[in-house]
């Protein structure tokens, strides 16, 4: 073992005894499984998320990578009026006023009840992204203004997020480095930036309050068809994106793509109270999560989880205060399963409470029609906290075999010992 990684495994382990010291004198937060709501009929792949501040909550995805060829096609979205019990489609308006996308999604929602969505084109032919666009609404989908952010060979994975101010800030990669956009909630035009990075792909973005942002970059990007190999970090800004520090990753992370290896893509980072951020990962049988109080000059690292088989594509987000939920899949031999924990931030420099990963079986299996094997239908899992201490995630319905197509809609309440 070098000297490298020798401090990397002292650290976890000064942390990992710290936590369950710290533990031991405090309510650990647990989750129950609470409820499973399936819609059939479109699939959504790689879900994500929204919770409107009147209660509705909002659901993006995207259809079949075997069938969705048109990049140009509408885009996906969903809404619930009862806590996710029913789903109902969403009219996002014509693809002539540039409502189009059949990939990467996001979806972002103001204080003030401004709902964001964020659209990927992509050529399943060449195996390549083709633009980005943007629908924003202001009656919970009832009515939108869509607009073409980028048509650009290698448009990927674009991330959206609205600021108290209304800010809005749009970013994705292109192969040639991490693009950021910049507009508000009274306009219907998104100004571009010079990029976040010269290089690198747009993993993962999180901002809090109107100033802080922080972007995942890491060394795969476009798609898939480009890797720089030293591009491997963490952007933060403190001034809404005018500037940017660099900062190293907390551990080193193994990009070796095998049989063997842990696969990767989304790599999540999230805020909590006191601007801590955090950063979760997943290598060889153990998830990780790194915090930082100074914008990842410094991180503390905790374990999350060990797993007899090999976990990967984990996924986080904070509820804005100071509770985290994370997710991710377990692979054991020829099964693969879901996981999703609490974490609970402390004051100071007490570790993070951790609950027991609770285990769940989304029905995902390739998209294929002669087989039947495990998938994980996408990167990620996607999570969001809703009222009375209930987490929901989202996963895909994607299941050849039996002919059935959509997502599932999961709840886990917070309970404490």
């Amino acid at each position: 073992m070098n000297r490298y990684l020798l401090g990397i495994f002292c650290l976890c382990a000064t942390q990992l005894i710290g936590c369950m010291a710290y533990q031991g004198g405090q309510s650990k937060p647990e989750l129950r499984f609470i409820s499973r709501t399936d819609q059939l009929g479109q699939l959504a792949r790689e879900p994500m998320l929204a919770v409107h501040p009147d209660g509705e909550l909002f659901l993006a995805g995207f259809g079949s990578q075997v069938t969705a060829r048109d990049w140009t096609a509408l885009p996906l979205l969903w809404r619930s009026d009862d806590s996710g019990e029913t789903w109902e489609r969403v009219d996002v308006g014509n693809r002539e006023d540039n409502a189009q996308g059949n990939s990467d999604v996001d979806l972002a929602v103001s204080s003030d009840g401004y709902l964001l969505f964020a659209s990927m084109g992509f050529d399943r032919d060449t195996r390549e992204g083709v633009q980005i666009h943007v629908g924003r609404s202001s009656d919970k989908g009832e009515t939108w203004s869509w607009s073409q952010v980028s048509r650009t060979r290698f448009d990927d994975r674009p991330w959206i997020s609205v600021t108290p101010n209304q800010s809005i800030h749009l970013i994705w990669n292109d192969g040639a480095g991490v693009r950021h956009a910049v507009g508000d909630t009274t306009s219907d035009s998104l100004n571009e930036r010079k990029r976040i990075s010269e290089s690198g792909g747009s993993s993962h973005f999180a901002t809090r309050g109107d100033a802080l942002l922080a972007v995942r970059i890491v060394p795969l990007s476009a798609s898939a068809n480009r890797f720089d190999a030293e591009t491997d970090l963490i952007a933060v800004s403190s001034d809404a994106g005018e500037t940017w520090v660099f900062r190293d990753t907390p551990a080193p992370i193994d990009w070796t793509f095998s049989d063997e290896a842990t696969p990767r893509w989304i790599e999540p980072i999230a805020w909590s109270d006191n601007d801590t951020l955090h950063y979760l990962w997943a290598d060889k049988r153990r998830v990780f999560l790194a915090s930082s109080a100074d914008f990842g000059e410094t991180w503390s690292i905790a374990e999350v989880s060990e797993h007899e088989g090999k976990p990967f594509f984990p996924f986080l987000v904070s509820d804005g205060a100071n509770r985290l939920a994370a997710t991710w899949f377990v692979q054991e031999s020829d099964v693969i399963s879901a996981r999703v924990a609490l974490i609970e931030v402390q004051a100071g420099n007490n570790p993070p409470l951790i609950s027991s990963p609770v285990s769940f079986q989304p029905e995902i299996w390739a998209e294929t029609p002669d087989e039947k094997t495990p998938s994980t239908g996408g990167e990620y899992l996607t999570a969001a906290f809703m009222d009375d201490g209930v987490i929901a995630v989202a996963s895909p319905i994607q299941n050849t075999h039996d002919d059935r197509w959509g997502f599932s809609f999961w709840k886990f309440r917070v309970e404490s010992d």
